[in-house]
Parts: structure tokens; sequence; C-alpha cells
């Protein structure tokens, strides 16, 4: 089994387009995604597909995101992979993408902020992420991949997290935390959340379905037409 994400957030089914709207909307607004066990193929610079499409939904629709990459990931491969779809104007205006090291890739660019290690609430707070996007709309993206975290603020990063979770949800924006198999903040993470999703590759077929509340299982593509990847669910019989 590969890594798993289980991202506690506050979501409202107009942040996915689509059937996974459709599919995780069920009520106007609605507390998203415990566990996701996904073995889609990582790209050795820890960036996979699944990600990249996710935040590129949200640019190319000039939404604001913020995001903590996996240690492997730098900004100047997020900013490569991501623009050939959304363009470097979108990437400038709607992405801010937290560096750990010290010496970061892409010192000085616009889309790179640094993480500067001593306290998680203080490095993402909510409405300095605001600050920094000011042309960005709303519903923003926090993006967070937890062995970044746990490497940099300790195993516990959790419970020093509680303002900016709390922020995301007081706003009503979407938070997305990604685990590994050695992630020490799944269960914790898994504790926000109200409805799980789980996706699986399966022999390279992506399949989603939901655990809380229950949903038939689905085969999740993502259609690029119109310049958004939107997320596709096709029902298996």
């Amino acid at each position: 089994m590969g890594g798993a994400l289980r991202p506690p957030c506050l979501i409202l089914r107009e942040h996915f387009h689509g059937d996974l709207g459709q599919l995780i909307g069920q009520t106007p607004q609605v507390d998203l995604a415990g566990r996701r066990h996904l073995r889609l193929p990582l790209r050795g610079n820890g960036l996979d597909p699944f990600q990249g499409r996710v935040m590129a939904n949200f640019v190319a629709q000039g939404r604001g995101v913020s995001y903590v990459p996996a240690q492997k990931a730098t900004t100047e491969i997020v900013r490569e992979w991501m623009l050939p779809y959304v363009g470097e104007e979108a990437l400038d205006t709607c992405l801010r993408i937290f560096e750990a090291s010290p010496l970061g890739s892409f010192e000085g660019a616009a889309t790179a902020l640094r993480l500067e290690g001593q306290n998680p609430d203080t490095d993402l707070k909510w409405n300095a992420i605001e600050h920094h996007l000011p042309k960005a709309s709303h519903p923003f993206l926090s993006f967070v991949s937890f062995d970044t975290m746990e490497a940099v603020y300790g195993e516990r990063v959790v419970d020093s997290m509680t303002g900016h979770l709390s922020s995301v949800r007081r706003n009503r924006d979407l938070f997305l935390g990604v685990v590994g198999e050695t992630t020490r903040s799944t269960a914790s993470l898994a504790d926000f959340a109200h409805v799980h999703l789980r996706l699986e590759n399966l022999d390279g077929t992506v399949v989603l379905y939901g655990e809380k509340p229950f949903t038939p299982l689905h085969v999740l593509s993502f259609d690029p037409t119109g310049g958004v990847p939107r997320a596709v669910l096709h029902p298996i019989a």
C-alpha cells in the first residue's frame, strides 16, 4: 500500500466542479476527507499528478493556493510542472510555495515563502497567507505535505497547527494534508474529518469511494478540457 491522504477540511460543493463535487457535496457544506490511501505513481521529484492537478484546478480559476511540498519537491519543480497548465502570471498571482531548506531553489521568486521552523501556526498564519495572495479569490486551498512538516517541526506538529486549521475552517476554505506510511500525523488528522474518502491505484486505475458516508466505487480521472483539470468519476457497475 502506498501513501495516504487524510485531509481534514471544510469544503463547499463549489470547491470542486463536476462529478467529484456532486459526490462529496451532499450538503451545502461538508467536512471532507479522512482516509485516502494512494498508490499513485510518485515522481522522483516528489510531486504526483493528483496533487498537481488539484492545485492547477484552483489556480486556473483564480483561487489562492498555499502549498507545503514533499521534501523531494522544490519551488522550481512545482512551477515547471504547473506552467504549461496555468501560465506564469497565474502562478505568481495565485500560488505560494513554502520551502523548508535554508537555501531554496527559487530564492526570491514571487511564489516562494519560507518555513522558519519554530512554530507552524506562525509560519502558516492564514491572514499572512492571504496578504501574500492579494489578487487571488476564495476559496483558498491549503495543501500540506506532512513528511516535510514533521521533519521541520517534529512528530506532534498537528498539535501546533490548531490556529491554521481553525482559520481555514472559519474562512470556509479547503485544507488537504498529505501523509505517508511512516507519517506520525495520520491519526490526528483523521480525527478532524467527518467524511472519509479512499483512493487506491489498482493496476494503474485510480479508484475512489467514500467510507463515511459509504458511496459506490468510481474510477477517478481528470479532464483538462477548457484549461482547468476537472475530476471525472465513472461508476463501476
